[in-house]
């Protein structure tokens, strides 16, 4: 299943409602959300194990890497603080801290402040080199994030593949730590040596212990949150097994109604806790009928 039948399964769910529910406010308040609620709730569905390398005196490593959004190519230019592509619609983006635009030639970045339109996106005024952007120019709207929302292991070496890569002439895991315990250790920040311990510092830079003498490699496995699906390209498949394809469509409906209140937010969390297990939503479903029975003798008492 595909972002367009994930799309089109979605509105079935809804009654077909198109008017309401246009695509970019399906993708951003159902089917993302509700990707990224089934990987919370179910860790296993989506574990990642990659190969990164350290380099000699590195102490933190910088888990967010760049998504690619968008690509296209100029067609006007208004200043040097907004660029226009016909061909390309931007409306489904939204703004977020942290996306860049770049133009791919020079490989210098501006940060996006608005959308104003379907075909405008508004950015700092100039590039990171100086220069503006022209028309013709390639560029591409990206976005720095990290996947990774819990690290399960951190070992010493290459062991994505089928023949493991020996680092500093072992293959092993690392132990967990903490910065407190670190302290401990007299000028523990300038401690060189075999990597022996790691952990995370605020919710992307991972710490591996003690600095390496020389160039390691280094495998992380970790529970990962999914890539987000968008209108703009509808032939992506959600990156969480097959099998849990046929529950998106019905939670990301449940995710929708859950915002519009009243009769249909019980609705949705019914729809939760009939899709998902009552457990985690039995609260919430108490919640919303006793909310939905103050209305009413509100409403009777008037």
């Amino acid at each position: 299943m595909n972002a367009s039948d994930l799309q089109t399964r979605t509105w079935e769910a809804l009654g077909n409602n198109f008017v309401f529910y246009q695509p970019s406010e399906l993708f951003a308040n159902g089917i993302n959300p509700a990707l990224r609620l089934l990987v919370l709730l179910k860790p296993d569905l989506l574990t990642r194990r990659v190969t990164i390398p350290l380099l000699a005196g590195q102490l933190f490593y910088d888990l967010r890497t760049d998504r690619i959004l968008v690509t296209g190519t100029v067609t006007a230019i208004d200043g040097s603080t907004q660029i226009s592509d016909a061909r390309v619609t931007f409306s489904d983006l939204a703004t977020l801290p942290g996306w860049r635009l770049r133009r791919i030639s020079t490989d210098a970045t501006a940060i996006i402040t608005s959308v104003p339109d379907a075909s405008n996106l508004r950015f700092t005024g100039g590039l990171s080199d100086g220069t503006s952007f022209a028309v013709g120019d390639a560029y591409q709207v990206e976005l720095r994030t990290a996947d990774c929302w819990r690290m399960e292991r951190v070992l010493l070496g290459g062991m994505t593949d089928d023949d493991p890569v020996q680092s500093n002439d072992q293959l092993k895991p690392l132990t967990p730590t903490t910065l407190a315990s670190l302290r401990w250790h007299r000028r523990w920040y300038q401690k060189r040596g075999t990597p022996r311990h790691w952990f995370l510092h605020g919710w992307y830079w991972l710490c591996i212990w003690p600095r390496p003498e020389q160039d390691e490699f280094v495998t992380l496995v970790y529970r990962a949150l999914p890539t987000e699906l968008s209108p703009s390209n509808l032939s992506a498949i959600p990156d969480i097994p097959t099998a849990f394809h046929d529950v998106l469509p019905h939670i990301s409906a449940a995710m929708l109604l859950s915002k519009e209140g009243g009769g249909e937010c019980q609705t949705a969390a019914s729809s939760f806790s009939e899709r998902l297990g009552a457990e985690p939503f039995a609260k919430l479903l108490k919640a919303v009928r006793g909310s939905v029975r103050d209305d009413r003798m509100v409403v009777g008492a008037a």
